[in-house]
Formats: C-alpha cells, structure tokens, sequence
C-alpha cells in the first residue's frame, strides 16, 4: 500500500500483523453496500453492538477483515474528507482494544486506519460502513 502512495496508521498496521487477520489463497468477488447508521435505521447513531445486530436482521454479512485493506488499493481516487468503516468482526490489537478498519482520505493523503469496535463503541449517524450484500 506505501509504494502505491497511501498511508497506513499504526493501530491498522498492527491488525493486520495479529493472528486474527487472515487473507484467502484464492481471490473470490463477493458484492458490498455502504450504508450509513442512519440508513441502517438508527436515526440518533447507535453502539457496535445494536449496528452489527441490526446489519445482521437487513440479511447484511460482516466483511472478511481483509476487505479493509484491499478496499484501500481499489478506492485511489476517494475523495477528500470521505471515510468509512469495515463492517468486520473487530481484531484487537496489541493494546487490547477491539477495532475495525478505516478508509479515509483527509489532508494527511489516503490511508488505511482503524477505530474502536468495542460492543458499546458509539457511532453517529452519518457514519458509513461496509457490509457483504444479503445473497453474496
């Protein structure tokens, strides 16, 4: 990802370096939404848990970890001030603290971060997150 120009914060670095990180052998196309908290039905933000419960009723799917940095490379061309988040199944890091992946370009460049997911982590309603297609 670094020779391609994007950056990689420290807490995302350390994810993928855990056990719990685990990438296919083979490539398979799996089909993705992005749909914010509010669209997920929590028009005042929501905790992990109620996100991930809900996501789970709409027929949505948690994303291998490894979307997260695959969806880095593909989204070159994000535009400033977009960020999302990795509907995954959160990796703690090496601090003990359960976080998902982030894709974000900000005045720093583009880069593969990452954020709390902990069961009561609040996320507001314009948060969006990444999610497998119900049937994919």
């Amino acid at each position: 990802m670094e020779s391609k120009g994007f950056k990689i914060g420290d807490c995302a670095r350390d994810m993928m370096g855990q056990k719990a990180f685990t990438t296919l052998i083979e490539p398979v196309e799996i089909r993705l939404v992005r749909p914010t908290v509010a669209e997920l039905g929590f028009k005042k933000g929501a905790i992990t848990r109620n996100v991930w419960k809900r996501a789970k009723d709409l027929g949505l799917k948690r994303c291998p970890a490894e979307v997260g940095p695959h969806l880095r490379l593909a989204d070159a061309d994000q535009v400033d001030g977009d960020y999302y988040w990795i509907g995954m199944e959160p990796i703690t890091d090496s601090g003990v603290y359960p976080r998902a992946f982030q894709v974000g370009h900000d005045d720093h460049g583009r880069w593969l971060g990452s954020d709390g997911a902990r069961p009561d982590d609040h996320w507001d309603p314009g948060d969006r997150l990444v999610f497998v297609a119900p049937g994919a």
